[in-house]
């Protein structure tokens, strides 16, 4: 497999920015349920204010993980066509 770096700049330069976006979670939910699961931490329910969130709170959340991991997978697939090329001397000396 070879990259071609000249033309894969190019592309990038032409692509549409993609940026990731959170989209709108609730800061209880994210603060009190996911940034604690993120730290493997238990959840009790009763820590937990339920008149703080709603079950679309949830939904959102669920959405936002979804999001997540999906541009997780894009950019580990984009990491191992990397790291499966085959490198490639250059053919004139860059420094001195």
């Amino acid at each position: 497999m070879e990259v071609q770096i000249k033309t894969l700049a190019k592309e990038l330069q032409a692509a549409e920015e993609d940026p990731f976006e959170a989209g709108v979670v609730s800061d209880y939910v994210m603060e009190h349920i996911f940034e604690p699961l993120l730290r493997d931490e238990q959840l009790f329910f009763k820590d937990m204010d339920f008149s703080r969130f709603s079950q679309e709170d949830i939904r959102d959340l669920y959405n936002y993980i979804e999001r997540r991991d999906a541009y997780h997978d894009c950019l580990c697939r984009l990491n191992a066509f990397f790291c499966m090329a085959e490198p490639v001397s250059v053919k004139a000396r860059t420094f001195c």
